[in-house]
């Protein structure tokens, strides 16, 4: 944008964020043939392969919690009804990351179908500002719901064997460039809605989270672009 010229600017926003979603593809087995598409990113691994683990910084709260959670593995592991489980849930429970996966989906399916739900029930309703139910607790839960569920995607490389022969990176760039992205549409819906809403919305906007409830400070940080 800052050449002003948009289909290059379109081009260049593809080739970027487009292998984010071979990233999520490759572990889906009936798409995963879709996961060819990370080819797109080979130039930067062929100037240092570490420009992939620049978002590594999203993974602090999986290394703060993992003391707590590895003691949670261990009381799990030693109970004698975990050998009678699958292998797969057996490689999950046994694993700090494999847990932390595991609630982060289970409450990203949830806020998401919740927001959905609420959002289809207002719109059924022909209510012009969806604010009760999910969207009580937070402005935009269908995006909250996929942001939590594609990070516990993202940790999948941390507690799964991957197939022999493959190595799968965590993908933690790509999952942080997906969430900027996410965020930064968020924000742009936001500014629409107050120009339709006015005042309104930015009364509803004043006493609920954006995403998850925050200090004052940083939530005005996040906010400040549109306000």
């Amino acid at each position: 944008m800052l050449l002003k010229r948009k289909s290059l600017a379109m081009v260049g926003s593809l080739a970027f964020y487009l292998p984010t979603f071979g990233y999520y593809a490759v572990s889906m087995v009936w798409i995963t043939g879709i996961g060819i598409i990370r080819a797109l990113w080979l130039p930067l691994l062929d100037i240092n392969p570490l420009l992939l683990k620049l978002g590594h910084v999203v993974l602090i709260p999986y290394i703060a919690l993992s003391p707590i959670l590895t003691y949670i593995t261990d009381r799990i592991t030693e109970s004698p009804l975990f050998y009678g489980l699958p292998i797969g849930l057996q490689e999950l429970l046994s694993s700090p990351a494999g847990l932390i996966a595991l609630t982060s989906m289970t409450l990203g399916i949830f806020f998401f179908t919740f927001g959905t739900a609420t959002w289809l029930y207002g719109r059924f309703k022909g209510v012009e500002l969806i604010d009760f139910w999910a969207y009580r607790f937070c402005r935009h839960p269908q995006y909250l719901g996929f942001l939590l569920w594609s990070y516990g995607m993202a940790l999948s490389p941390l507690w799964l064997w991957p197939p022999r022969g493959i190595t799968l990176p965590t993908p933690t760039t790509p999952w942080l460039i997906t969430a900027l992205i996410v965020i930064a549409i968020a924000l742009w819906e936001e500014a629409r809605m107050v120009k339709e809403h006015g005042e309104t919305y930015v009364n509803y906007r004043k006493k609920t989270p954006f995403m998850i409830p925050l200090p004052k400070g940083i939530a005005k940080l996040i906010v400040k672009p549109v306000t």
